[in-house]
C-alpha cells in the first residue's frame, strides 16, 4: 500500500467534509472504504470532478479518455483491501474483471467500479 498515493486520491476525488473519514479508512479500518467502494462510493465521491459514468462505460472507453488526457503509464488499483501498481492497461483489466469493488487511481484520474450485483455495475471516471 502507498500511502501517499492513498493521500493525494482523498484529497482530489473524495468529498472535502468525507475526507478525514475516507483517509481513516484507508489507513486503519481499509474493510469499512471497501465496504462503501462496493455499495455507497457516490455519497463520498466529488460528484463534480466527474467525467464519465454509467453502467455500460467500456474498458477500452476509460482507457483511451485516460489516455488521451495524459502521459501517465502507470496507476495504483485498489481492490479488496490491498494497493497496488500497474500499468493503466492491466489496472483497468483487472478492475472489470473484478466482481467487487475497486478503484484505479493516476495522477489525474480515478476510475471507479461499483460490485457487481445483478446485471452491469456503474462506472464512474473522474478527473482532477
Amino acid at each position: 500500500m502507498d500511502r501517499e498515493i492513498e493521500k493525494n486520491f482523498v484529497e482530489n476525488f473524495i468529498k472535502k467534509d468525507k475526507r478525514e473519514r475516507i483517509f481513516h479508512e484507508l489507513l486503519k479500518k481499509r474493510e469499512n472504504f471497501y465496504y462503501r467502494l462496493s455499495h455507497g462510493i457516490t455519497e463520498v465521491i466529488d460528484m463534480n470532478k466527474i467525467t464519465e459514468s454509467g453502467a455500460q462505460l467500456t474498458e477500452e472507453c476509460v482507457f483511451q479518455k485516460i489516455q488521451n488526457a495524459t502521459t501517465e503509464q502507470e496507476c495504483y488499483v485498489i481492490k479488496e483491501y490491498s494497493g497496488k501498481k500497474y500499468a493503466i492497461k492491466e489496472g483497468l483489466r483487472l478492475c472489470f474483471e473484478w466482481l467487487g469493488g475497486s478503484v484505479l487511481i493516476t495522477e489525474c484520474f480515478a476510475f471507479f467500479k461499483e460490485e457487481t450485483y445483478n446485471g452491469a455495475p456503474m462506472k464512474y471516471l473522474l478527473k482532477k
